[in-house]
């Protein structure tokens, strides 16, 4: 697994976009409220730590389009602007 930085920009982005999606708020409900079970989600792995929710040790990103893409591009993205497979640059 390779961890990603983000920048002061993307890291406010995250729980700000959080507060907004409705699923995430959802599950940050049936946890405040002591709930052991929700229909699709494990909430046993789920916790909400630093105005995030994490599930399994890794921080759920909320449905939004723009901040989701700017992740994958920060984690795919090779430094040469070439993404790697298989150890072949494509």
């Amino acid at each position: 697994m390779e961890l990603v930085e983000f920048q002061d920009k993307d890291e406010e982005r995250i729980p700000k976009a959080s507060k907004t999606d409705k699923e995430i708020q959802a599950i940050k409900i049936a946890l405040d409220q002591g709930e052991k079970e929700m229909k699709g989600v494990a909430l046993g792995l789920c916790e909400w730590k630093d105005d995030l929710l994490w599930y399994q040790g890794k921080i759920w990103i909320p449905n939004e389009e723009d901040l989701r893409t700017t992740i994958i591009h920060k984690c795919h993205d090779k430094p040469n602007g070439r993404t790697q497979r298989h150890g072949k640059k494509q």
